[in-house]
């Protein structure tokens, strides 16, 4: 028996098409010997074109095909079987170019209104549920499924994104950092969230920043990407167009990322009163950057050319070392003070 797997992940990347008459109410045979997918239960996706149809198992039409936007469907061949699995909630554009949102089962969550609909999904008490983020003339507002405002009066310019482990979204409202209780439908400038996780990594027109939940942009949002991992690391790797480079939560761009790759040194003294040992590589070309996070500045720097680094765990001794190779095959062991012990 092959299984089904409802992900939930949706995507504003794909385009919309052109729609044909969805008067039809039955799939006709021509289109129902075409290949059609199991949802859940007795619902099937029916394709006609560009367009998707949600059908039951006697091929009754319970959604209208229209024009699919988003990711939601990835179809895929399992033992000669086509298969399809996207989210439980997608979005629909009719001939007017207005969006409307369904649910696999074909019940319609927000209807035909609003020409961008999307939906946000939040866990309050009583479960799992959606919100829907509506762009109206240029600006954003929140509603819920009867379309009413989630919050009167609050309308902004961007969302940045939804803030970990929370049911809290961050907009940008006048250049201005506004947070939005989904659960609650209440907004605030700042708040403490429950697992003290004060920083997110967020989107804005294509470019991360980095903002804390006091309402402040730490570093700007110019970033390809940023890999936060929370507060037990205060430094992290930040990706330009130009390489890989280290910032801090101060805002601080410690390294530029200008690099192949940044990591952390391999050492057993991170975080230490000597500081914060990096490895920055450019080709062969290796620097080894110790930073001081009380200083705001480096302490050391020692440059090297080899052909590998790697590190390793020496269960003789029970440290972590850097194994080094240079371009002629020679080996050795390269110490956090910058000396090389060779083989």
């Amino acid at each position: 028996m092959k299984l089904l797997y409802i992900l939930l992940y949706l995507s504003f990347s794909s385009i919309l098409f052109a729609q044909d008459n969805p008067d039809s109410t039955e799939v006709t045979e021509e289109f129902k010997a075409l290949e059609y997918f199991a949802l859940v239960n007795d619902r099937y996706l029916s394709f006609k074109g560009d367009k998707i149809a949600i059908t039951n198992d006697s091929g009754k039409i319970i959604v209208p095909y229209n024009t699919l936007y988003g990711n939601f469907m990835t179809v895929f061949n399992w033992d000669g079987d086509l298969y399809a699995y996207g989210t439980d909630v997608f979005q629909m554009v009719n001939d007017d170019s207005l969006m409307a949102i369904y649910n696999v089962i074909g019940d319609l969550q927000f209807d035909f209104k609003y020409p961008f609909v999307k939906p946000l999904r939040y866990q309050c008490e009583e479960g799992f549920n959606y919100r829907f983020l509506v762009k109206d003339n240029g600006k954003y507002t929140l509603r819920t499924t009867s379309d009413q405002p989630l919050i009167e009066e609050i309308e902004f310019d961007h969302l940045l994104g939804y803030w970990h482990k929370t049911d809290t979204y961050v907009v940008l409202q006048n250049d201005e950092i506004l947070f939005i209780d989904l659960c609650e439908g209440t907004s605030f400038t700042s708040f403490n969230p429950k697992d003290d996780n004060r920083f997110e990594s967020l989107q804005f027109n294509g470019k991360y920043g980095l903002v804390s939940c006091y309402g402040k942009i730490v570093l700007p949002f110019e970033f390809n990407e940023l890999r936060y991992y929370g507060e037990l690391d205060p430094t992290f790797p930040t990706y330009h167009d130009n390489g890989q480079g280290i910032a801090d939560t101060s805002g601080i761009e410690i390294i530029p990322a200008i690099y192949d790759y940044v990591k952390r040194y391999c050492s057993n003294e991170i975080g230490n009163d000597i500081g914060h040992p990096f490895m920055a590589k450019t080709g062969d070309h290796f620097k080894l950057l110790i930073y001081s996070a009380e200083a705001k500045k480096f302490i050391r720097k020692t440059d090297f050319s080899f052909k590998s680094m790697d590190c390793d765990f020496d269960k003789n001794i029970g440290e972590y070392i850097n194994r080094v190779e240079t371009v002629d095959g020679k080996k050795g062991i390269l110490n956090q003070d910058g000396t090389i012990n060779w083989e």
